[in-house]
């Protein structure tokens, strides 16, 4: 898809959140990625997070925030591993390009994946 113009409005149906996935060995590293939150789950209806809630009623659809696109960045999924007196070091495994999308005045911008967005006309 191709990338809006700087303040064009779009609409998002989820955002990307940084997990970190602890491993239980003694090598000190756990995985460290992006994923996507916000979709509707008909299955669990209250699967709408917190910041979706607060602007928007759940509904019985994928929900839609509209928002400003202000840029975009480079992302990436990967390792990250203790090693002592340096300290962590992540690993890259997988890149992506992500949209930062403005959705409040006083709040701050989301990454989005391209696929889960589109420009309002």
């Amino acid at each position: 898809m191709k990338r809006p113009k700087l303040g064009q409005r779009v609409r998002i149906r989820a955002r990307l959140v940084r997990e970190a996935e602890a491993n239980a060995s003694r090598d000190y590293s756990d995985k460290k990625t992006w994923v996507r939150e916000g979709y509707y789950d008909p299955e669990k209806p209250r699967s709408v997070p917190e910041w979706l809630v607060r602007m928007k009623s759940i509904m019985k659809e994928p929900t839609t925030i509209k928002g400003v696109y202000i840029g975009y960045r480079t992302l990436s999924n990967g390792t990250r591993r203790w090693y002592g007196d340096e300290g962590f070091v992540f690993t890259p495994e997988e890149y992506f390009e992500a949209w930062l999308v403005v959705i409040g005045e006083r709040l701050r911008p989301v990454f989005v994946r391209p696929e889960d967005c589109e420009v309002i006309k």
